[in-house]
């Protein structure tokens, strides 16, 4: 009870530190999907994308119809690859698509594809700067107010703030329509020479992700398990500096 009473006023600061959590969770949530493939396995099934990828491949205008022959266990390997090229740790231009039999069928990715995808690993990289940044500024305000005595926050109320922070971000998205908000994020962040809209019977990029539909999926969560990191590790921290 006594250091309760030391505790000085609720700081302004404090009421950014839950923001700074929820971006700092963000750049980890990231990095933990990208570990576990951004979980495609599993919307892969959701999703049905095994019957996209029948639908579509064979209607390939550029000769690739042949993907519709490859197996589940490909479609895993071929996403994890583009996600490996988008981190730079792979290079896009030379991922190719096998058989079952493990025979060599073709290369996945069109020179209009590989430009693509290669303006996603520009932006990665920069988001990634970005995140390592809010984790550093998030660390040195948690401990800012620690030596200030400062009050932080109840765990109830910071989770109460990032999740209508999380619900309005939906909501708008929602009703400004997501694909309309994809297209529009891409005419802002890519370069307008460069293309970025591939038609399914054109791409087997596009046909391996079904895109947009797993781009929304992987967004929301994402989204969820940046909110539930923030709100843990923020609860935690409060825990953790005797603000019980």
């Amino acid at each position: 009870m006594a250091n309760k009473q030391k505790l000085r006023p609720l700081h302004p600061s404090a009421l950014s530190l839950p923001f700074l959590f929820l971006l700092s969770s963000l750049y980890i949530g990231w990095i933990f999907l990208g570990s576990v493939n951004f979980l495609y396995p599993q919307w892969y099934s959701l999703l049905h994308i095994e019957a996209h990828i029948q639908e579509y491949a064979p209607q390939n205008i550029h000769g690739k119809g042949n993907f519709a022959h490859t197996a589940t266990a490909e479609h895993f390997r071929l996403f994890q690859q583009i996600v490996h090229g988008i981190h730079g740790r792979s290079d896009l231009a030379t991922i190719t698509y096998h058989a079952p039999d493990g025979r060599k069928l073709g290369t996945l990715l069109s020179a209009d594809e590989v430009t693509h995808l290669q303006d996603v690993a520009h932006i990665v990289t920069l988001l990634t700067r970005v995140g390592a940044t809010c984790l550093i500024l998030t660390l040195l305000l948690a401990l800012l107010l620690w030596h200030r005595r400062s009050r932080l926050l109840h765990p109830l109320r910071a989770t109460a703030l990032l999740g209508i922070t999380a619900l309005c971000i939906s909501l708008g998205v929602y009703i400004l329509g997501p694909v309309r908000v994809f297209y529009q994020l891409h005419d802002w962040f890519f370069p307008p020479d460069n293309p970025w809209f591939f038609y399914y019977q054109e791409s087997l990029m596009t046909t391996l992700m079904k895109a947009p539909d797993i781009f929304g999926a992987i967004a929301v969560s994402w989204l969820l398990l940046s909110v539930f990191i923030a709100a843990t590790a923020y609860s935690g921290l409060w825990y953790m500096l005797g603000r019980r």
